[in-house]
C-alpha cells in the first residue's frame, strides 16, 4: 500500500507546473540567482487571412510554457495584459529553457525553441508573433515568427519598473538545441 501511495505522489508532483506572472513592482535582483525575463507575445491576423472576426479567439492573456532543462521543471509564463499583444516580465531561475507551447483561452500551439537565462540579470528573449491565416482542414493555419523589438519592450519595462536599474541584455530565442548563445547587450 505504501508503494502505491509513493508512486501516486510522485506522479502528481511530476505533473506540477509553476505559473509565473508579472513581477512585483518592488522586485529586486541580487537576493538570489533569479533573473527577470522580458519579452512579448502577439497574435495578429495575417493579411491573407481567410477568417472573419478574430477578436474572440486571438485577444486575451497569452501563456508560454517552458521547461527548465537542468531542473526538468515546467513554467507557464503569462503576459502582463489581456490583448492581441502583450509583454511579459517574469522572474525565473538561471538556466536553459525549452519552449514547448503557446496558448490563450481559445487556441494552443506547440512550439520548439530555446533560450538562456544568466544569473541575476534582466534579459530580453524576443517577441513571438503568431500571424493567423484562418481555419485549415483540421486546425488553424498561420505562422510563428521571432522579432527583436528590444528597444520598445525595454522602454515599457523601464516605465513600469523604474526601480529596476540593471541593464537589459538580449538572450534571443534560438531554434536549434545545439545552438547555445550567451546574453549580450
Amino acid at each position: 500500500m505504501r508503494t502505491w501511495k509513493a508512486v501516486a505522489l510522485a506522479v502528481l508532483l511530476a505533473g506540477c507546473v509553476t505559473k509565473v506572472g508579472t513581477i512585483d513592482p518592488q522586485f529586486r535582483l541580487g537576493e538570489s540567482d533569479t533573473s527577470i525575463v522580458v519579452g512579448r507575445m502577439e497574435a495578429v491576423r495575417a493579411l491573407d487571412s481567410r477568417s472573419g472576426d478574430l477578436n474572440k479567439i486571438l485577444k486575451g492573456t497569452m501563456v508560454l510554457t517552458v521547461v527548465h532543462e537542468a531542473l526538468d521543471k515546467t513554467y507557464e509564463i503569462k503576459t502582463a495584459d489581456s490583448a492581441f499583444g502583450s509583454d511579459f516580465y517574469v522572474a525565473l531561475p538561471p538556466g536553459r529553457y525549452r519552449i514547448t507551447k503557446w496558448s490563450n483561452s481559445a487556441l494552443e500551439s506547440r512550439l520548439r525553441g530555446w533560450f538562456e537565462v544568466p544569473p541575476r540579470r534582466v534579459v530580453y528573449i524576443g517577441t513571438l508573433r503568431w500571424s493567423d491565416r484562418g481555419p485549415g482542414f483540421l486546425s488553424r493555419t498561420g505562422r510563428w515568427t521571432l522579432h527583436d523589438d528590444a528597444e520598445e519592450v525595454s522602454a515599457r519595462f523601464r516605465a513600469r519598473f523604474p526601480a529596476v536599474d540593471e541593464r537589459i541584455t538580449r538572450s534571443l530565442i534560438f531554434s536549434s538545441p545545439e545552438r547555445g548563445v550567451s546574453a549580450s547587450p
